[in-house]
């Protein structure tokens, strides 16, 4: 995804999926990719004025870390003003 947009996310901290996402300040701030996610259903934590926090519960499933990553795509494209259209399942 770093590929995809280059220079959005800075930097990737921590271990497994325990992990902050420091976003570039052009994306509006944490607190609104929070938002972003939440209206989309997915929980992430602000962790600082950039940051987001992943705090899966340990008995998270692949197929649920795919389409964390999918709602994860669709907020960075939205913050940029892109139309990005992706599938998920009901």
């Amino acid at each position: 995804m770093g590929d995809k947009y280059p220079g959005k996310i800075t930097e990737v901290r921590g271990r497994g999926l325990l992990l902050g996402l420091e976003l570039s300040p052009e994306l509006g701030g944490a607190a609104k990719f929070v938002q972003a996610a939440a209206d989309r259903g997915l929980l992430l934590v602000p962790a600082g004025a950039d940051v987001v926090r992943f705090v899966p519960p340990i008995v998270v499933k692949a197929e649920q870390v795919d389409a964390a990553l999918g709602i994860l795509e669709e907020c960075l494209a939205e913050a940029l003003g892109n139309v990005l259209i992706l599938f998920r399942p009901a």
